[in-house]
């Protein structure tokens, strides 16, 4: 356990190897990733949808939607990496 009383990668990783031949815990687990897999799909997608900087209907191509917004984020990127290397 991590100070903060959460599970870290190495509580993780060791059960992850105590179990790997248990055939219950590989259905668990492959379950589990296909539900975190789409979690994220649906969490891109909502972000993709209330992003009120770019509209990607087509995501080959996405299109700006808000010219004054998306120069406003690209001056504060732009601004983060200088001051970065400052």
């Amino acid at each position: 356990m991590n100070c903060d009383n959460q599970l870290c990668e190495t509580d993780l990783f060791s059960f992850l190897e105590l179990h790997k031949q248990d055939e219950f815990f590989r259905h668990c687990l492959n379950y589990d990733l296909q539900d975190i897999g789409v979690a994220f799909k649906q969490r891109n997608y909502s972000l993709a949808a209330s992003d009120q900087v770019m509209d990607y209907t087509n995501p080959n191509a996405p299109r700006i939607k808000n010219l004054g917004q998306y120069l406003e984020s690209t001056k504060t990127r732009v601004q983060l990496r200088k001051d970065i290397r400052d």
